[in-house]
């Protein structure tokens, strides 16, 4: 046989087509799947600044104070696809597992640290809801699947775990990267929604806080298709996702004389992967990491005898934050 010449294999190859992926979901009806996540949070105090009318207090003269902020978060769901639709499931019943959340902080002058830890739960744990689609509103109706749970649980929950908004819509290769709505992380900063986490030691207004947070999300999300890997006999899709992310909440109190305003900034640069299995076409996981940035400013004006006087006082904390999500199928 006659061998091609080194040169026109390699042009040969140059021309043939590239491999293309489509990550799209198909729903697995009739199926049940176990979704875990865990996100986790640790902050220190990196920076903390006082101005009084416009003048900054020496460092020296604030003393050595420490801020250390540790959170964590476990929900676990099971998903059982009742009914198929187009491009998302028609029913699905969900029954939530495990919801727990915990904090500490300690905080103190040094030799003097004190540590709190706040253990939050949700009534929703051990209910089972049913999103059903509504083709005439274009959105899922969700219910308890029985009675006797507060109607008001039902508010802010949606059915998508499985990170629809992240894919592209287009088949892929390798190589090829898109944009993702900055929006679409609350897909995994609250994977399913708001699930009303209680203590003793809150108020309605961190339910009010969480919204805003969520609505201000914004800057950007870069996911680039890295090609496919074989794991248990099964093809997956692997897409690198890089997250720079901000958002901001605002608040305005007024104490007589002094008017307040806090407002709340939180940044997110994040690395990680999300993996796809292409025949099943449904999230096989997803694990992002990097560095997380909250600054706490309070402002404060007003007078007081008849003089003009402003305070500040701002704290900026730096750490790490993880978010991570596994699916295995249930029986």
């Amino acid at each position: 046989m006659q061998r091609l010449p080194s040169f026109a294999l390699s042009l040969a190859l140059a021309l043939a087509p590239l491999a293309r992926e489509e990550l799209r979901f198909k729903t697995p009806v009739g199926e049940k799947v176990t979704k875990t996540f865990d996100d986790s949070l640790s902050l220190k105090l990196e920076e903390m600044r006082v101005v009084v009318n416009g003048e900054d207090v020496p460092a020296d003269e604030l003393g050595d104070l420490k801020i250390d902020i540790d959170g964590a978060t476990r929900v676990v769901y099971t998903d059982h696809y009742r009914e198929g639709g187009d491009g998302q499931p028609k029913v699905l019943s969900r029954s939530f597992d495990t919801l727990e959340r915990t904090r500490t902080q300690k905080a103190g002058p040094e030799g003097e640290v004190e540590e709190e830890t706040t253990e939050e739960e949700s009534e929703l744990e051990g209910q089972t809801v049913v999103f059903t689609w509504d083709a005439e509103e274009q959105r899922h109706n969700a219910k308890f699947d029985g009675e006797g749970a507060d109607e008001k649980l039902l508010a802010g929950l949606f059915e998508d775990t499985d990170l629809r908004t992240f894919l592209p819509g287009t088949k892929l290769e390798k190589g090829d990267s898109w944009s993702i709505e900055p929006k679409a992380f609350r897909h995994v900063i609250d994977p399913g929604g708001e699930l009303h986490f209680e203590s003793d030691k809150e108020s309605q207004d961190d339910d009010d806080d969480d919204e805003q947070l969520n609505d201000n999300l914004g800057g950007e999300i870069r996911a680039t298709f890295e090609g496919t890997r074989e794991e248990g006999g099964a093809q997956h899709a692997v897409v690198k996702l890089e997250c720079k992310l901000k958002t901001f909440r605002e608040n305005e109190t007024s104490d007589e004389p002094l008017k307040t305003v806090q407002r709340l900034d939180v940044t997110f640069h994040l690395e990680g992967e999300l993996v796809w299995e292409l025949a099943s076409g449904r999230l096989v996981s997803y694990q992002l990491e990097g560095d997380a940035r909250l600054v706490d400013k309070r402002t404060s004006s007003g007078e007081i005898h008849d003089q003009s006087v402003s305070f500040e006082e701002a704290l900026t904390l730096a750490g790490r934050a993880t978010f991570s999500c596994s699916t295995t199928k249930a029986q």
